[in-house]
């Protein structure tokens, strides 16, 4: 007890209430390098993920 958890990995999700959809699942060591979007690579993978989330939310239609 008293030990930092932390992962090596980084969840992208979307939550519309009580329901959730698991978008991916990003390995590190490049998982929060994607989230930044520092390259113009993570920044179309993000926008792709915020296409699948909007999907989700607005018409209930699982797109990946």
């Amino acid at each position: 007890m008293g030990r930092k958890r932390t992962s090596d990995r980084a969840l992208i999700y979307v939550a519309d209430g009580d329901i959730h959809l698991l978008i991916a699942i990003l390995d590190e060591p490049t998982a929060h390098q994607i989230a930044k979007m520092e390259t113009p690579t993570d920044r179309a993978i993000m926008e792709q993920f915020a296409q699948i989330a909007d999907k989700f939310v607005y018409h209930r239609e699982i797109i990946a």
